[in-house]
């Protein structure tokens, strides 16, 4: 139903502009009943039901214009997906809010057994930083922990900052898990165990 803008002219009488004036009406509601509750429901009136945000190929710029004390929430797409952003004020910083990816959405946020006895999950960070996390028992020098969700194939090793925590059998003090040095890649790294007392492995990637 298309909504008529030019209605009514100064010199329509009722009887002439009544038909194009519901016809507006109904598009209103339509409309407006798209994502949030209509005009015609009495309970929630006006609340939205959900958001729905148009890809944006930038920050948008709406009249008068963005102004300090004010934020702006939207979408752009970001390697092939849609993702949320904010801007505050009329700053024209950009901070990415989602970082998301549907052929890795079974292992987000979760403790998945995703490959062999690997353990764990991803999430993301503000700012579009992927973090992968997991836990590995029984682990044996030069074993290969794969991530949940790859990062991207053009980074450095030195892009990635790895946190590994070990179980032990016993209190013995000492070194003994490390990273495999010239391991790292954007799918994995290697682990290097120096002491049979280390029964298990936790760990925390983070890079983009």
């Amino acid at each position: 139903m298309t909504f008529n803008a030019n209605i009514p002219n100064a010199t329509d009488l009722l009887s002439q502009s009544q038909v194009t004036l519901k016809a507006n009406n109904i598009a209103l509601n339509t409309s407006f009943g798209r994502n949030h509750v209509p005009f015609s429901t009495a309970t929630n009136n006006g609340k939205h039901t959900f958001i729905e945000m148009p890809v944006s190929a930038g920050i948008p710029a709406p009249g008068p214009g963005l102004i300090s004390g004010e934020g702006t929430l939207y979408t752009n797409t970001i390697s092939s997906a849609s993702e949320l952003l904010y801007t505050p004020d009329a700053s024209g910083n950009i901070y990415q809010i989602t970082n998301t990816k549907v052929a890795k959405y079974a292992q987000f946020g979760t403790m998945t057994n995703y490959t062999g006895s690997i353990f764990g999950g991803w999430t993301f960070l503000p700012g579009g930083l992927i973090l992968n996390y997991g836990f590995l028992a029984s682990p044996t020098s030069n074993q290969t922990i794969t991530f949940a969700r790859p990062y991207d194939s053009s980074l450095q090793a030195s892009d990635l900052y790895i946190t590994l925590t070990t179980r032990r059998v016993s209190t013995t003090a000492g070194k003994e898990v490390s990273v495999e040095s010239g391991s790292i890649t954007a799918t994995n790294f290697r682990i290097a165990v120096q002491s049979s007392d280390v029964n298990g492995v936790w760990w925390q990637v983070i890079g983009k």
